[in-house]
Order: structure tokens, then C-alpha cells, then sequence
């Protein structure tokens, strides 16, 4: 619903931008094949994110129902 997009492969500015994010609430990683997704899961948790998860395989692997914004 309140999805921000963050460009994980300008690492710098990646960090940057999410070192200010609260690190104990959820986060939800998603992208179109899952890979970018997981190098910023494994990014966040070595910041010390701890309630941090990305959909596997991304949005390509997605079996349910996709919704575009209005």
C-alpha cells in the first residue's frame, strides 16, 4: 500500500537512505526476479534490521492476485 521504491544497486546510497528507517519494525522486499530483493535483505539484516522479508523469486514468481495503483 505504502510501497517506497529504494535503488539497492547504488549501495552507497542505499545505506545512506535506509540507515534513518526505524530498524525494529517490518519490512516487506519486493522486486520483479527476487534477486535485487534479497541483497537488500541481506544488507538490511547486517545493518541490524530484524523483522526484514522479501518475496522469493519476486513479483515474476507471484501466484496470487496483483492489484495496480488507481
Amino acid at each position: 500500500v505504502n510501497a517506497i521504491n529504494y535503488n539497492v544497486m547504488d549501495s552507497v546510497a542505499f545505506i545512506n537512505t535506509i540507515s534513518s528507517l526505524n530498524k525494529n519494525k517490518k519490512y516487506l522486499l519486493y522486486c520483479k526476479s527476487g534477486r535485487r530483493s534479497s541483497k537488500a535483505l541481506v544488507m538490511m539484516k547486517n545493518m541490524g534490521f530484524r523483522k526484514v522479508h522479501h518475496l522469493k523469486g519476486g513479483v515474476t514468481e507471484w501466484k496470487g492476485e496483483l492489484k495496480k495503483p488507481a
